[in-house]
């Protein structure tokens, strides 16, 4: 990817009304990788390069990342574009099992991830 300057693009970059990330070291596209901007920040970037929003598979968990910062999203209660709700950890991961959320407690089925009534 060339820049408007006519120079080969690094990092985070705007293109076609998204954003991709292009290798310092390689100047290739990444894709599927969470990778850290020039910013300091953390995005993850899809099969096709593009950033990622809202519910992600990756690395055996799910992960939510938010549709105006794009950033990942941690001890929140989020609904996903399947209109489904889940609830992330610390760590941004989606969790399971019985949690504490909002000062009450609530289970969490360990396979579909949804929170049991």
């Amino acid at each position: 990817m060339f820049g408007h300057d006519g120079r080969i693009v690094t990092k985070v970059y705007q293109w076609a009304g998204t954003y991709y990330y292009f290798d310092p070291n390689t100047y290739l596209r990444v894709d599927n990788d969470y990778r850290q901007s020039q910013w300091g920040d953390w995005y993850m970037f899809g099969p096709d390069g593009r950033i990622v929003t809202r519910l992600k598979e990756w690395y055996g968990s799910y992960y939510y990342f938010d549709p105006n910062t794009y950033l990942r999203v941690d001890n929140d209660y989020r609904q996903s574009q399947w209109g489904d709700w889940y609830l992330f950890g610390g760590d941004g991961r989606v969790l399971s099992g019985l949690q504490k959320w909002a000062g009450s407690y609530y289970y969490f089925d360990p396979s579909t991830y949804l929170k049991v009534t």
